[in-house]
């Protein structure tokens, strides 16, 4: 009988080890694939190769092999023996490898998947385990699809929503600048309702239910500057008579975050693309629309390194992690200012499709801004 362990001593006991392993690995890893759908037990893929398995390893119990090879040292319980043993490693080798893989295949489909991934109740090692490969996966993409029409839909909803409120707020703004054109209202109070209108509309594009503000600058020609308006400039360096305009912070809609500075704007060039400085002053020299994500700011090789620090510094006292600086429109391509969307969500802006939208959501806004904003300036 066989029974404490030995190294082989004969062929056959080789074969029977080499047999094991690959008809183990086979097991493992061909019928834990599975079926995409329910089967009888009978008809399981894992179990057939079972009973393969099993079939061989009676052979290996059963077999003549002393008469058949013609030595009296072939024992049946030792190939046998030999076969079961190197059978089960091969098959929990060949399980725990396709479980590590599942594991690795799980996160990386997280990562991709983070909104729609499966939150409770489910677990893919234990699907794996349970029903195989195939039904692991096809039970993951059903859920992941379940997840994705649930969201849609709400998305559907919501955007509805926001198209309904935008749709009467900017019903709203224009009546109240077409009162403050008739000197009945203040431009202040017909701005901040245009800021109010732009965050609420914000809230869907940015996923964000609470946090979010907005502020607006004014350009402002370098001729145009006051002493008061030179001690207000932060982040200027080097030769100053290069810029082009400077960027007046006015209105905040959260009067607790109003802040009170000027932000230089290189000239568009090759000079101005290796000086400018991130989000508003960018989007102003380039004459469009910039995302800007707080932890990620990306600056051109000649903007110094203490004013990297500075900025960077300013950052981290501010409550939000990412913006977007949108122009307002003026004459002959030349922007009259713009408006920034702050966030407390440092991935919002990551999503280029969907920040593109919010853009072009909000530019009827922009435009009436403008027209109140010129109107103001022309008196």
């Amino acid at each position: 009988m066989f029974y404490s362990f030995r190294w082989p001593t004969n062929l056959m006991e080789c074969v029977a080890i080499v047999i094991g392993v690959l008809l183990g690995f086979i097991f493992s890893t061909s019928g834990w694939q599975g079926s995409k759908k329910p089967v009888e037990l009978k008809n399981d893929p894992r179990v057939i190769s079972l009973k393969w398995a099993i079939g061989i390893g009676m052979i290996g119990f059963l077999g003549s092999w002393k008469e058949l090879m013609d030595d009296e040292q072939i024992s049946r319980s030792a190939v046998g023996g030999y076969y079961a043993i190197s059978f089960v490693t091969a098959s929990l080798a060949g399980l725990i490898l396709m479980t590590i893989i599942v594991m690795f295949g799980a996160k990386a489909a997280q990562k991709r998947e983070p909104i729609f991934w499966p939150q409770r109740g489910f677990s893919p090692v234990l699907e794996f385990w349970i029903f195989g490969y195939q039904r692991y996966q096809y039970n993951l993409n059903e859920l992941i699809e379940k997840n994705r029409r649930e969201n849609d839909d709400q998305e559907l909803v919501e955007l509805k929503n926001i198209i309904s409120e935008s749709t009467f707020g900017l019903a709203a703004c224009i009546l109240a600048s077409d009162r403050c054109l008739a000197g009945k209202f203040k431009l202040e109070y017909v701005v901040e309702q245009i800021l109010i209108q732009i965050t609420t509309t914000s809230k869907y594009y940015l996923k964000n239910k609470s946090h979010v503000n907005a502020n607006w600058m004014l350009a402002i020609h370098p001729h145009e500057l006051t002493n008061s308006h030179r001690n207000r400039i932060l982040w200027s360096f080097g030769d100053e008579s290069r810029y082009e305009f400077y960027l007046e912070i006015k209105d905040h809609m959260n009067r607790n975050q109003s802040q009170d500075f000027l932000l230089p704007v290189e000239k568009i060039g090759s000079e101005g693309l290796r000086k400018y400085l991130p989000g508003a002053p960018e989007a102003f020299m380039r004459r469009k629309e910039v995302f800007v994500s707080v932890n990620a700011l990306k600056y051109p090789k000649d903007v110094p390194k203490n004013i990297k620090l500075e900025i960077a510094e300013y950052f981290s006292t501010q409550p939000f992690k990412s913006f977007v600086s949108l122009i307002i429109p003026g004459d002959k391509n030349t922007p009259i200012g713009i408006v920034n969307i702050e966030t407390d969500n440092q991935d919002a802006v990551k999503d280029n499709d969907r920040m593109q939208q919010l853009s072009d959501s909000l530019q009827p806004f922009l435009a009436l801004l403008s027209l109140m904003i010129r109107y103001e300036r022309s008196k």
